[in-house]
This record gives structure tokens, sequence and C-alpha cells, in this order.
């Protein structure tokens, strides 16, 4: 994805440790992906390809939970928020695909359920809640 667009991905939440914005608290949110990129053609190419990506893993989990009898969960669904990062600070604004853009995006992808409430995923799943992941030598929320 990154060598496609040239985005910055970062992957955040709860446990995370980053915090956020302007309260500079971190996000309620217990997992997101972040997709930053200066350019409108490489942040759409990035949103879409992390679209495909999370599609294939949200199909090969379901399938997963099929195959261990534990039922169809349904297919979980991608939640976005958009907003610009601009010289003074982060500001939700509505994003219009029509017009031309002249400040860098962020991009939160948010993994979320609509077919079922509250899904189950490994504990491993979730993030680390200090550095534990990182003596590991992978990802904060890779399934191990």
């Amino acid at each position: 994805i990154v060598g496609l667009s040239n985005a910055k991905l970062r992957l955040r939440g709860q446990g995370s440790g980053y915090l956020e914005g302007a309260v500079r608290q971190e996000s309620p949110d217990p997992l997101h992906l972040c997709i930053s990129c200066i350019n409108r053609d490489g942040y759409l190419a990035a949103v879409e390809e992390t679209k495909t990506l999370l599609r294939r893993v949200y199909t090969e989990w379901r399938n997963f939970q099929i195959n261990k009898g534990r039922g169809d969960p349904g297919m979980m669904e991608i939640q976005m928020k958009e907003h610009f990062l601009t010289a003074a600070g982060e500001r939700d604004l509505d994003m219009d695909y029509t017009q031309p853009m002249s400040t860098p995006m962020n991009h939160h992808l948010l993994p979320t359920s609509r077919p079922i409430p509250s899904p189950r995923f490994p504990p491993s799943y979730y993030p680390a809640n200090n550095h534990a992941a990182s003596n590991r030598g992978g990802p904060y929320n890779y399934p191990r």
C-alpha cells in the first residue's frame, strides 16, 4: 500500500499509548488504521487498497469461524472517518472528492461489526498494553 501510494499507515487504538489530537487522549476505538497522504491520488489509491485488504481479512476471518463450527458471524463492515490535516491543526470536514485537495488528508478505517454486535477476536488481536509486543518483534495487534 505504501509503495503504491506513498501514504503513511499507522495502526492505533486502545492500549497503543498514542495520544491523539489537541486533547492528547488515546482513542476510545479498540483498533483503527490511520492513512495519511500529501496528494489526492495517493490517498485514494491507499484507501482503495486498504479496503480490499480489509475485506479479504474479514472474509478469511468469517470463513475461519464457519470452518471451526462456530457458525456464520456475518461479514464485518469497514467504517470510515475522514478529515483534513491543516497547518492550524486537525479539524473534521466532510470529504468532497470533486474539489482539488490542497492539504494533507488523514483517514481512519475502523473495523465494525454491524451484522454481529460484538465480534469475538482472540485476545492477541488487540493492541498490547505495554511494549511487550515490540519485544516480540511484531506489530501490536497481529495475531500470533
